[in-house]
């Protein structure tokens, strides 16, 4: 991933949300250090800045599947991250996609707004869902990722109705994702 990548990954919180006040300084957004920040966000791709614009959005209502195959073929696609963490300490990634094969990967956003597939052990692997509807209730499905070189993670999926939008829950923390219009 390019050093312009990572820092911009770094900054999408601040593109989202504004920039924070400086508590060393007691200064308020605008003061100092706002012009440097907004300069990176003015060199974002077009690709970043719609995935901002997209995280960005607030929530209308929810969609549940009603089926496993309905969970599956609405999870078949690539996600972006708005959160600043991510699964499997892949903190730094543009998101991941899920694949019809059973396969995922994550991802990285080039500066020219390209998308690079990362691959090794620790950035691609498997995937599978359960229906976890008898444990948990109506809509309840789990997405299992597994990395090629060991590990795993469980998530708990719950998708908003618009923008196209998952909240993915395990035991390593909450992620925000987004996923374009095609």
């Amino acid at each position: 991933m390019s050093l312009r990548t990572s820092f911009a990954l770094l900054l999408l919180p601040v593109a989202l949300f504004g920039c924070a006040a400086n508590v060393s300084s007691g200064e308020a957004p605008g003061d100092g250090e706002e012009a440097e920040e907004n300069a990176v966000a003015e060199d974002a791709s077009e690709l970043e800045r719609q995935v901002a614009a997209r995280c960005a959005l607030a929530e209308s209502g929810t969609f549940a599947p009603a089926t496993l195959g309905e969970f599956e073929s609405h999870l078949v696609k690539r996600w972006f991250r708005c959160s600043a963490e991510l699964f499997f300490d892949a903190d730094d990634a543009g998101g991941f996609e899920l694949l019809a094969d059973g396969t995922w990967h994550l991802f990285d956003i080039q500066a020219d707004g390209s998308i690079t597939a990362r691959t090794g052990f620790d950035s691609e692997g498997s995937w599978s869902a359960k229906d976890m509807q008898d444990w948990n209730g109506p809509g309840s499905f789990q997405l299992d990722l597994d990395l090629a070189g060991g590990g795993s993670d469980y998530l708990q999926v719950r998708f908003a109705a618009e923008p196209d939008r998952a909240r993915m829950s395990s035991t390593g923390g909450t992620f925000e994702l987004v996923a374009l219009p095609e």
